[in-house]
Parts: structure tokens; C-alpha cells; sequence
């Protein structure tokens, strides 16, 4: 565990699993869902956890877990902090320059890695760390007010989307500013989205306008957009056949981007 200070003074938390290699690279992974964590994970989700975790350092990768604010698992007070965009892209940065300064893995091959409402924030902070050598970008909301009105059509039992704003109406939020696809871009970092058509719970048309914005920016971005990968737990668990694919096609184009194990001595 290391916890660390934020640009504000708030403490936040991260949690490193490393394999046995020396100076490996780096996922930097971005809890998504609502007030998702490290420690409070129950379940699916703490055994999802587990089997990426236990399949990237097999694959000689360290993962890298911050909880930034509004994370649960850690009091209601610090729960109900989470600023959506906002201070929470300090946590994440204040994190990342605290493991690197540990010196415990490669600090030239760090990479960040969200899923659903974590896309967002790594993309952010993508812009603003140039440290960060690439984004893995997956089942992503990057339009606040898109999201906002598809649950508002199609999930309106449920409206997750304001659930993570904190608010009740989206003109109650700073959503223009804090959407990145209404901003310039500067990110050099190779990025690789994927997202699947089947996606019920975030549709794959903001992956779509991603790529397109990220392209026009001049960021290498790669897409892969599936029939078979639903909003669904097990989609990314590398136990699972759709999640092996994923992970496999994530590492290949870790591999590609120069983000690979360094070979031990004496070996092919």
C-alpha cells in the first residue's frame, strides 16, 4: 500500500501488485463504476481483480491501483468527496509521481489503464502527464451530457451517470468543462480503445467520437470495437475467453509500443 498526498492535501491510496522482475513496467489501473476500490472490492469484483492482477505479472507486468477520491472502503466522508474530472485527476497524477519516486518499477513504462467512468479521468490526465507512455481505454464515457441522456432514455431506474456526478440535474455539474471531447487535445501517447456494440450500458458511439477526436488531435490511437464484449464484469477477467482475447490484444499493443518486460540475463 501507498498512500500519498493530492494536490490539496487529501490523502488518497494506492495499492501496487508487482511480479519478481526488477524494475517491471507499469499499469496504472483506474477503478470505474460509481465508488468502486481496492479494498472494499466483494465478489466478482474482488476475484476480477485478482485474475487480472495474477495474469499481468505472470506477464511480467506490475499493476498499479489508486482509489482517488470517492473511492469507498474508506469513510463516507471521503466517499462522498469524488469529483468527477476535477480533483480527482490530481489524485491520480499525485499517485503516479508517488510510485515513481519508489523507484520500484520502470518509471520510463508507465501506462494507465480505465474502464467505463474511468476513461474520463484518464484521459485527463493523459493531457496534463506527459510521464504517461500509453492509455488503455475500454467501455469508456467520455461525453457527460451523452451519457447523462442516454440513461436518462434508456436506464432511467438506474441513472449511474448522475450517481458519480453527485447531482440530480446535469446542468447542476460542470460538464462542458470537464468533457474532453469539447477540448483540444495535446496527448503524444499512444492509446488503444475497445469497446463493444453490444455495450447496453455505455454505448459505443463515444469510443467512436473518441477515436475520430483523437485522431484529428494527431494522438496514435488504435480501436477495436467487438460484437461479443457486453458491459458486463467478466468481459475483461482473463479467465474468460472474451477477456483473454482482450487482455491479449491490450498486451500485444503494449508490446508494439515498446512497453514490454525487459528480458532477464542469460535468457532468448
Amino acid at each position: 500500500k501507498l498512500s500519498f498526498s493530492s494536490s490539496d492535501g487529501k490523502i488518497c491510496h494506492g495499492y501496487l501488485v508487482s511480479p519478481s522482475n526488477v524494475s517491471p513496467p507499469c499499469l496504472v489501473e483506474l477503478p470505474g463504476g460509481r465508488h468502486d476500490s481496492f479494498i472494499s472490492a466483494q465478489g466478482k469484483r474482488a476475484e476480477l481483480y485478482k485474475n487480472i492482477h495474477s495474469f499481468l505479472n505472470e506477464q511480467g507486468y506490475a499493476i498499479f491501483h489508486i482509489d482517488r477520491r470517492g473511492s469507498r472502503g474508506y469513510g463516507e466522508d471521503f466517499m462522498r468527496m469524488r469529483d468527477y474530472g476535477g480533483l480527482e485527476i490530481d489524485d491520480i497524477i499525485s499517485g503516479i509521481r508517488a510510485l515513481i519516486k519508489t523507484n520500484s518499477v520502470d518509471s520510463t513504462c508507465i501506462g494507465v489503464y480505465g474502464s467505463c467512468s474511468a476513461t474520463l479521468p484518464a484521459v485527463i490526465a493523459m493531457d496534463r502527464m506527459p510521464e504517461i507512455r500509453l492509455g488503455i481505454l475500454v467501455s469508456g464515457v467520455y461525453d457527460i451530457a451523452l451519457q447523462a441522456h442516454y440513461e436518462e432514455i434508456h436506464r432511467p431506474t438506474i441513472k449511474a451517470i448522475f450517481e458519480v456526478l453527485q447531482v440530480s440535474r446535469l446542468e447542476d455539474f460542470p460538464y462542458i468543462d470537464r468533457t474532453p471531447l469539447y477540448h483540444d487535445l495535446n496527448i503524444s501517447a499512444p492509446i488503444l480503445l475497445y469497446h463493444g456494440r453490444d455495450d447496453e450500458v455505455v454505448p459505443v458511439v463515444h469510443s467512436r467520437a473518441m477515436a475520430h477526436k483523437l485522431k484529428i488531435s494527431g494522438c496514435p490511437v488504435e480501436y477495436f470495437e467487438t460484437s461479443s464484449f457486453p458491459h458486463e464484469l467478466d468481459s475483461s477477467d482473463p479467465t474468460q475467453e472474451r477477456g483473454c482475447l482482450f487482455w491479449n490484444t491490450t498486451l500485444d499493443f503494449c508490446r508494439r509500443q515498446g512497453m514490454a518486460p525487459r528480458r532477464r540475463e542469460g535468457t532468448l
